[in-house]
């Protein structure tokens, strides 16, 4: 902090009727020079400047000066950083000698710098909009969603079967199917054969049960069976249970679909008796 004795030299600022502004320094209004008017004033460079003063001085003090109701610091000429600090005015104290009114600008840098933080961040959220890829669309499922077709599924040869007259919201389904079933360990193939004519209203998906006591353990499914297609093999389930080789009992349940909504029937009609072989 500025020492302040008894010894320093004090400064009075004179009154004059030929400088150029009027600024606000210290909370107080106060008439100055310019340093272009100083130019004009005194061309050969006449003028002494003896020191500046700055608001919250930290610096050394050579003398002070009676600014208004209080003394403030004068400190060495140029002891501020011009960086940091910007002269705004001088005033006269003598006839030719001068002192110059020093004002931070560190508020101004902090003006500055959350401006351009602030523009930093628009750009960037602005960048991001640009290049950024639209958002995919929302799926939305149908109210029925109808299985995919089974991979396995192929047309029925020689199926001329003709599908009845059937009153709205019914149906009829004609199954021709083996209640034989041949499941190879080695590859995981299951060989079945189930057959929905073209007489068939409803579309019809499978899934392969293993009766152990009274439970169902399902080991295969299948996709969609359109009517006038035939299944002739299914895929066991990978970890749905651990079959030896012999002679199981299977059963068959099936859902039906409508083939232009995808609604599903209630009733699930059930092939039972099924011998399914296990072998490698």
């Amino acid at each position: 902090m500025a020492n302040k004795t008894a010894s320093l030299p004090l400064y009075r600022i004179l009154t004059t009727t030929d400088h150029d502004q009027k600024i606000k320094f210290e909370k107080q209004e106060t008439f100055c020079y310019s340093k272009k008017q100083l130019d004009r004033l005194y061309p050969d460079g006449g003028y002494h400047l003896i020191g500046e003063v700055r608001s919250r001085n930290k610096k050394e003090a050579i003398a002070t000066l009676a600014f208004g109701k209080k003394q403030i610091d004068i400190t060495k000429y140029k002891s501020y950083h011009r960086l940091t600090n910007k002269c705004v005015g001088y005033v006269r104290v003598s006839k030719d000698d001068y002192v110059a009114l020093l004002r931070s600008r560190i508020p101004f840098f902090i003006l500055l710098f959350a401006g351009l933080a602030v523009l930093a961040v628009v750009i960037a959220l602005l960048i991001s909009l640009v290049t950024s890829e639209p958002p995919p669309p929302i799926v939305i499922d149908p109210d029925h969603p109808m299985p995919t077709e089974d991979v396995n599924a192929k047309p029925n040869e020689d199926d001329d079967s003709q599908k009845a007259e059937v009153e709205e919201g019914g149906g009829s389904l004609s199954m021709i199917y083996s209640l034989e079933a041949d499941l190879n360990l080695s590859t995981g193939e299951i060989k079945i054969y189930f057959m929905n004519p073209n007489a068939s209203t409803h579309d019809t998906s499978l899934i392969l049960y293993v009766i152990s006591g009274e439970e169902r353990i399902p080991i295969a499914q299948s996709g969609r069976v359109a009517a006038g297609y035939s299944l002739t093999e299914m895929t066991l389930v990978e970890g749905s249970a651990v079959l030896s080789e012999g002679i199981y009992t299977g059963l068959f349940q099936l859902s039906l679909f409508d083939p232009e909504t995808g609604e599903r029937a209630l009733v699930q009609p059930e092939i039972t008796g099924v011998e399914l072989k296990v072998h490698n």
